[in-house]
């Protein structure tokens, strides 16, 4: 997700807003053509960049409350319903205001190499934009069962003699390791933890209307072509031309934003002769079949814009 924006909202109120069924709705949470988020209440957060996939930097810790992005496999079995632990999983928290404590000490009491995290760099809070930082929920330091075996043994030998296969088996015992990451027990999310934030919401209508436009865009190049090939006066025309038969009562200023828009474009609308070169709210900057630099100013846009809706009507009166 290259853009976050708040609030977010449950399945059920995106679903509504979106005019989806829920397996679609789903569907396009799978696909990634709708990313969702987790919501988690005040929770230790781990930050940090991953060097290698076990070649943690540990950065700082935060307390945080707000939304996260996880994986999409993560995220596939939250809408299946499963509870899940993040384990070694990671994504990211976006927002600034959720963070209520930031700590750049290292955490544990083990030494590093600990776990994945290798090396801590410490970072202050601020330095770097919060969602540039990898987030896991934070790890506990859990003592290993077999270091927790030994020790019963020690006990259970001293200060008593024991029996030598009693002895033997307890030196057999691989040394104590220390205490280890348990990455499982601050890594819970429920299904009800699902949310759908606002851009996303508003990236999917986008992508809706855009679909919605290259068909009424795909029909109108084909009238144009069968229709008026003797009649156009410039590709610039043509290109009008195509948007106002996408949509007869489109007003000025919203065709000049869809050709504006259109400019920013690596794979156009409406443009498909790939003739705009820069496009302002004064100017549009074109260049024709033969090379020629040319340009329509905004004042002269209404006059042509007429001309061609005129000539339009002349084709095809009411």
């Amino acid at each position: 997700m290259t853009h976050y924006s708040s609030p977010c909202y449950t399945l059920a109120e995106a679903q509504e807003m979106l005019s989806l069924r829920g397996s679609e709705l789903a569907h396009a949470i799978r696909s990634k053509e709708i990313q969702a988020v987790v919501y988690t209440g005040h929770r230790q957060i781990l930050l940090f960049v991953p060097k290698e996939t076990d070649h943690w930097i540990g950065c700082a810790v935060i307390r945080y409350r707000g939304h996260m992005s996880l994986h999409v496999d993560t995220i596939a079995s939250l809408l299946d319903g499963q509870i899940i632990h993040v384990g070694q999983g990671w994504g990211y928290v976006w927002e600034d205001f959720g963070v209520s404590d930031w700590r750049h000490q290292y955490p544990f009491e083990r030494e590093l190499p600990h776990g994945p995290i290798r090396e801590w760099r410490p970072v202050e809070k601020d330095k770097f934009p919060l969602h540039k930082f990898y987030a896991t929920p934070l790890p506990k330091e859990a003592t290993p069962w077999t270091d927790t075996l030994a020790d019963m043994l020690d006990k259970m030998a001293s200060p008593e003699p024991v029996p030598k296969e009693f002895e033997d088996f307890r030196k057999s015992l691989p040394g104590k390791e220390g205490p280890i990451l348990d990455f499982k027990s601050n890594s819970r999310f429920e299904p009800e933890s699902l949310r759908i934030p606002a851009s996303e919401i508003e990236r999917f209508r986008d992508r809706q209307s855009q679909a919605r436009f290259e068909v009424r865009r795909t029909a109108a190049v084909g009238d144009v072509k069968a229709q008026t090939r003797g009649l156009r006066s410039s590709q610039l025309h043509e290109l009008i031309e195509r948007i106002v038969r996408a949509d007869p009562h489109i007003k000025a200023k919203a065709i000049w934003r869809l050709i504006e828009q259109d400019a920013d474009l690596d794979e156009p609308v409406f443009d498909t002769d790939h003739i705009l070169v820069r496009v302002d709210s004064d100017c549009i900057e074109w260049c024709n079949r033969s090379g020629k630099s040319l340009s329509l100013t905004w004042n002269s846009f209404g006059p042509t814009l007429a001309k061609i809706r005129s000539r339009l009507a002349a084709e095809c009166p009411e």
